[in-house]
């Protein structure tokens, strides 16, 4: 939603894995009443004071990460590790995160007009459809001129299930929101 406020003063911008754009179906539907109510829990887990770290690793790892299973557990290990020094704050944070419901996404995003700057749109390839693939589909029909691009071999997590996608691809992705067409053909020239 910052895209519109600052529209005067962007040459372009890049969105990636832009989930909270929802239709009307789809935030009346059983699904999303689902994701509504395990996000409750998602929030309410990271309050406890006794919380489990295995267990919020594992909802965060399944849902964000594809990748094999030695893979995962190194991950996994090193989320707890890393969560295992968090303070009160980070946990507090970490909690209103998963409590702005994908219903007051939308609010924030509808009725906005379509939106006349370059844009780069990347979404995971493999993200559950509804939650990510649907929602930034919804997002470009407000975007005219955006280029929508997949990310291969990602679920959501991007940086870490695809580093080839980090240091080749996005780099390329950005000079193009970057540099309008005359610039990069005087580049490849």
């Amino acid at each position: 939603s910052i895209l519109w406020p600052m529209k005067h003063r962007l040459a372009g911008a890049m969105v990636i894995n832009s989930a909270g754009f929802f239709l009307d179906e789809y935030l009346g539907s059983a699904a999303h009443h689902h994701l509504e109510r395990a996000t409750r829990e998602w929030s309410e887990d990271r309050l406890r004071p006794d919380r489990d770290l295995g267990h919020i690793a594992d909802c965060l790892l399944s849902l964000t990460v594809g990748a094999e299973p030695g893979y995962m557990k190194h991950l996994r290990e090193a989320w707890i590790r890393s969560a295992a020094l968090c303070d009160d704050e980070f946990w507090k944070l970490s909690a209103a995160h998963c409590s702005w419901l994908p219903r007051q996404r939308a609010e924030v995003m509808a009725g906005r007009a379509p939106l006349d700057i370059k844009v780069t749109m990347a979404c995971s390839m493999h993200w559950p459809t509804v939650v990510l693939t649907e929602s930034m589909q919804n997002f470009y029909r407000l975007l005219p001129k955006a280029n929508f691009v997949h990310i291969k071999h990602s679920k959501a997590w991007w940086e870490l299930e695809n580093p080839e996608f980090v240091t080749d691809e996005l780099v390329a992705l950005m000079r193009s929101v970057r540099f309008d067409d005359a610039y990069n053909s005087e580049l490849n020239a």
